[in-house]
């Protein structure tokens, strides 16, 4: 695995358990850090999910998922989700943060309300589409 895509993923890794609270670490905010933590742009103020959508490419057919690539939910137009791909199929993304979740307090007491590890992508059945994460292919190409 690339530099870039290792440290994504292992940032994200080191935040599985991490309480979710829509606004401070949701699912955009998750990615954004990690990027963020590797060097990438700051998108933290300005990305949501389908912001994240429009400036990565989908797959190609026949491309292979990568870790840190990025797979996004909704309904088609619709993005409201995004998690980030690990090896062997898995996800990682910060869920349960709803407009019923806004506090620290609220997300502590709903145990859903963390960053977790999803065996399979398509866990939601809102799953759309993975994206290649161009961000990290730009902080790769650069540290060669």
């Amino acid at each position: 695995m690339k530099p870039a895509r290792h440290r994504f993923v292992t940032l994200a890794i080191n935040r599985l358990g991490h309480v979710v609270v829509l606004g401070q670490l949701d699912c955009s905010e998750l990615v954004a850090e990690c990027l963020l933590g590797v060097g990438g742009p700051d998108l933290r103020s300005t990305h949501r999910a389908s912001d994240m959508a429009r400036e990565t490419r989908p797959l190609l057919p026949g491309e292979e998922v990568l870790p840190g690539d990025l797979h996004f939910y909704g309904k088609p137009g619709a993005i409201i989700h995004v998690e980030i791909a690990l090896a062997g199929g898995g996800t990682i993304g910060a869920n349960g943060a709803t407009s019923r979740v806004t506090t620290l307090k609220e997300a502590r007491a709903n145990p859903k309300a963390r960053v977790r590890f999803h065996e399979k992508a398509t866990h939601r059945a809102d799953w759309l589409t993975v994206h290649r994460n161009l961000y990290l292919d730009a902080l790769d190409a650069v540290s060669r």
